[in-house]
């Protein structure tokens, strides 16, 4: 049996790859992935100095620079996530601000508190002359003042409409696995598919895009097992006895990208190149921390081992991989992280057998020379991203059922590798419970004011729908509206009216409001 292995749409792990690419992980990471972006410049227009208009800043003066702000003669660290969102103070005790700039007036959000910023020595600009121009029967060369026209597809306008994608699983009735919000204007390609039996370790993948007109896409890869034994090489790329792919451990993430797309080069995609590998600490240091037990578990084992010579070694990491190539005439930059982990067996020094996998890996695109990882609404897509509990509750019966299996076979292989397995599992449900909860603290009081904070670090912000609802969407507007079947328009305008609107008024939209 013989697919073809592509990295860029991976038409081979599309009918092999399991179930967790679209879980929990990817809620979690959002604000590391903005953190271990190449380092952003602050939004030029808050640089200089401001008065304090309101509250207890009243006549107050605040200077920001770069990488500061410096208010009542304190000097603190300021870091600027993306637009509307800065991060001040230490490392250790960084607070979110959250900001909006309308002309030369600033408004604050931190903590619940607002507080209003005018520029000094801004210069009031003049009022703009609005003049409505009296259409001659047959004129169409401009629109009537004060009507709204539709916007020209692919142009990206202050309003964005939003609509829920589901991911549905053909092994389950098609039952809903999870939704994701998406633009209505983009594509989907891809979504989730049942494994063949000799990949019982890897029951179900998801791998799915959504690509604008521009061509910036998010990608959700499908989450891989890999192992690799040196006294029995197997055939590469196929079933192992436990259910996982055979593949040797890579130097890299970067390095098995690039080998998957030698393998099997997409074609019109040209001039493939890695720009850039590097260590995410943020994400490398999380998943260290989670796995915690099973790091000690291992060095204890090599207490023992090292007497007779074998020796275990574990690590888990975050990295990210920045790839640029030429696709339909354009050129882009693509940044994947992958969240990945290994353990090997070596003897005498010599490694000898291992097992890999990779629970967790997503990109981002956009054309060379954009700040696509601090685009809005890539990162919308990715922090809307819900599982649908009755889904995974099944799930977790198929694992709990081939723990099972595996316990009551007699081969010894087999159920070292359903306990190994089942480690690994429950690891990665500690990790993912503690990341969708956005590590938020066991006490109940910290647990409110955490969720908030995690709200602000993420850019999201929670509305309650008319069918008593939540949804997270994207805190760059001040104005939603639903049509109460899954699609949202967002804006920024307080006059804009889309039941008025031609080009979207055959539903009727509502407003909703975000929760206190």
């Amino acid at each position: 049996m013989t697919h073809q292995i592509n990295f860029f749409n991976f038409a081979y792990f599309r009918f092999r790859g399991p179930s967790i690419c679209l879980s929990a992980f990817v809620l979690a990471v959002i604000c590391l992935v903005t953190h271990a972006a190449d380092p952003v410049g602050i939004d030029e227009r808050l640089l200089g100095d401001w008065i304090g208009t309101s509250g207890e800043y009243q006549g107050a003066k605040a200077t920001i620079s770069r990488d500061a702000i410096v208010l009542a003669g304190e000097r603190l660290p300021l870091r600027f996530i993306s637009t509307g969102v800065l991060m001040m103070g230490s490392v250790a005790e960084e607070t979110p601000l959250r900001y909006q700039l309308s002309g030369e007036n600033l408004t604050v959000q931190s903590d619940g508190e607002t507080s209003t910023w005018r520029r000094v020595d801004a210069v009031p600009k003049a009022a703009e002359t609005v003049v409505e121009r009296k259409k001659s029967p047959g004129d169409s060369s401009e629109p009537e003042a004060g009507k709204k026209q539709p916007a020209k597809k692919g142009v990206r306008t202050s309003s964005v409409v939003f609509k829920e994608h589901k991911l549905t699983d053909p092994g389950m009735n098609n039952m809903v696995a999870s939704t994701i919000l998406v633009p209505e204007d983009w594509k989907a390609e891809g979504g989730l598919k049942r494994m063949p039996p000799p990949f019982y370790s890897m029951p179900v993948m998801a791998d799915i895009k959504f690509i604008a007109p521009d061509g910036r896409q998010a990608h959700f890869f499908p989450s891989l097992a890999f192992e690799f034994d040196r006294s029995h090489p197997g055939q590469l790329m196929q079933p192992t006895l436990n259910g996982n792919l055979y593949m040797p451990l890579p130097q890299s993430p970067g390095t098995w990208l690039m080998e998957m797309a030698r393998l099997s080069p997409e074609p019109g995609t040209t001039n493939l190149k890695l720009v850039s590998e590097e260590e995410v600490p943020e994400i490398t240091k999380l998943l260290r921390q989670q796995n915690q037990q099973l790091i000690q578990q291992v060095e204890q084992g090599n207490e023992l081992g090292r007497q007779t010579g074998l020796l275990t070694k574990f690590d888990t990491r975050g990295t990210k991989v920045v790839l640029s190539y030429d696709r339909d005439g354009r050129s882009y930059e693509e940044s994947v992280i992958v969240m990945w982990n290994y353990t090997v067996s070596s003897w005498q020094g010599q490694v000898s057998s291992g097992f890999w996998s990779i629970p967790a890996m997503f990109s981002l695109r956009g054309p060379v020379g954009t700040d696509y990882m601090n685009d809005p609404e890539l990162i919308a897509i990715l922090g809307s991203v819900r599982i649908n509990p009755a889904w995974q509750a099944e799930m977790n019966k198929y694992w709990l059922q081939l723990a099972q299996i595996r316990h009551k076979g007699a081969v010894d292989r087999m159920n070292a590798s359903a306990a190994a397995h089942q480690k690994r599992m429950n690891t990665l449900n500690e990790t993912s419970d503690i990341l969708m909860n956005g590590w938020k603290s066991r006490n109940a009081s910290q647990d409110r004011m955490q969720s908030k904070t995690i709200d602000a670090i993420h850019e999201q912000t929670p509305y309650t729908t008319p069918s008593g609802e939540t949804v997270k969407l994207p805190s760059f507007y001040s104005n939603v509206y639903t049509d109460g079947n899954g699609r949202y328009i967002l804006n920024n305008d307080s006059l804009y009216e889309p039941n008025t609107d031609p080009a979207v008024n055959s539903q009727n939209w509502q407003k909703i409001e975000a929760r206190p």
